[in-house]
């Protein structure tokens, strides 16, 4: 019930793929990208664009690797510059999307959750809450299939089936924050309301930031991650 007010910066210093993981405690590949130009912010990499060529040529950038990712604070990022550069210090990306080498599985997407439960923003891994949930619906179905359903009570093994169907669906928004969870969910909705706005020209706020380059650098990544980039 708390207003949300916007914000310029996300809080706690968190990361685009922990923001958005905070957002909608999930993670899309679209954090993936947010991820990558973050590290680009850090001064991790640098993307190039290659324009088009011929006829039937596509446009394509290239990632290159500027120094080790050894002193990245999170392991997923550290991953992740791994997997990008898994073959040299240059690469495509046209050539990362042909051979599945960079997807949500090259951040270990699990470990996210587990991080920021062990930072305090859950009561327990969300990942694990929703996998405990599933798990008892699906004995829930097994054994109802098995005692039930050999005696043809099929009335009964249907409504049993539906409800342990609606504990793993309900099962996803069981994971619960914590009060440091909940208010940096409040700051991350701020900086979503910001972001949303500002890109579309409709912000006035007092000493609006929108206008700074490096802060729009700093914070496309966000965008991104946010869902509010038109890029």
């Amino acid at each position: 019930g708390i207003p949300v007010v916007a914000q310029y910066a996300a809080p706690d210093n968190l990361t685009p793929i922990e923001i958005g993981y905070l957002a909608d405690e999930r993670t899309q590949n679209s954090d993936v990208s947010a991820e990558i130009i973050y590290l680009a912010t850090l001064g991790y990499l640098r993307i190039e664009r290659i324009p088009k060529s011929g006829l039937f040529g596509r446009e394509d950038f290239k990632l290159v690797r500027l120094k080790p990712e050894t002193d990245l604070p999170n392991e997923f990022d550290r991953n992740l510059m791994q997997k990008l550069f898994a073959k040299g210090s240059e690469v495509l990306l046209s050539q990362l999307k042909s051979s599945s080498r960079i997807n949500q599985s090259a951040l270990k997407v699990s470990r996210i959750g587990k991080k920021l439960t062990t930072d305090g923003y859950f009561t327990k891994n969300p990942n694990t809450v929703r996998a405990e949930y599933v798990t008892v619906a699906a004995v829930i179905v097994f054994l109802c299939i098995y005692f039930l359903a050999a005696q043809a009570q099929w009335s009964i093994t249907l409504s049993v089936v539906l409800s342990a169907v609606i504990v793993g669906v309900f099962g996803y928004f069981m994971p619960r924050k914590t009060q440091k969870g909940a208010d940096a969910k409040q700051l991350v909705e701020g900086l979503k309301l910001y972001l949303s706005v500002a890109e579309k020209d409709r912000l006035d706020f007092h000493n609006d930031p929108k206008k700074d380059p490096q802060l729009f650098e700093k914070l496309l990544p966000y965008a991104i991650a946010l869902g509010v980039s038109s890029a």
